[in-house]
């Protein structure tokens, strides 16, 4: 199953960029009103910044893909430099369902998904500017996944039943031993008493 983030991550960015976009708007403003000659150097600057996001911004959301396959979820983003996380569902050891303020009234989610740490290295993968209702339908099938997953390897049973299992395992070992100790045994006696005749 593949998927990418919503559309509306072009607005959440856009929605990001605007602390850095209005200080430098104001002041691109007052120093055009003053007639100043640093007016055109701010305007250029402003200008640049604002083709560039309109560039990057839709680009951004284009390049970046989630997939849920059989045994991994994996993420790839990045315009210039791509980033690629791949992890199995069996090392998933929390899947949280994350909103900013912003996304709340956008209706857009993250989906953070973290593996338990068997090395120092901390590996997840975010699926990032999902749809909300998106976000949650990705959340129950990743869990149905890996419920699914625990319940093979573990040979469709619970915990007890495989404690149960492994203690009937040991008495038949055990009752194995005692067997070949006897069989033992009585081969040792039968050898003496053929070698006395």
């Amino acid at each position: 199953m593949e998927f990418r983030p919503s559309p509306k991550l072009k607005i959440i960015y856009w929605l990001y960029s605007l602390p850095g976009l209005i200080p430098l708007t104001l002041i691109a403003l007052i120093l055009m009103a003053q007639h100043s000659m640093l007016a055109l150097p701010s305007l250029i600057a402003f200008s640049i910044i604002v083709i560039f996001l309109a560039y990057w911004i839709p680009k951004f959301q284009i390049t970046t893909i989630f997939k849920l396959e059989e045994a991994f979820i994996c993420s790839k983003y990045g315009v210039w430099w791509r980033k690629e996380s791949r992890i199995p569902l069996s090392s998933i050891s929390e899947i949280k369902l994350r909103q900013g303020p912003i996304q709340k009234i956008l209706k857009l989610a993250n989906l953070d998904i973290k593996i338990a740490k068997k090395t120092n290295s901390h590996v997840s993968v975010t699926c990032f500017q999902l749809d909300y209702e998106n976000a949650i339908r990705i959340k129950e099938e990743l869990k149905r996944k890996i419920d699914s997953e625990a319940f093979l390897f573990n040979g469709g049973g619970t915990l007890e039943e495989i404690l149960e299992e492994l203690r009937r395992i040991r008495e038949l070992t055990e009752e194995l031993v005692e067997i070949n100790k006897k069989s033992r045994k009585s081969g040792r006696k039968k050898r003496k008493s053929g070698s006395k005749k």
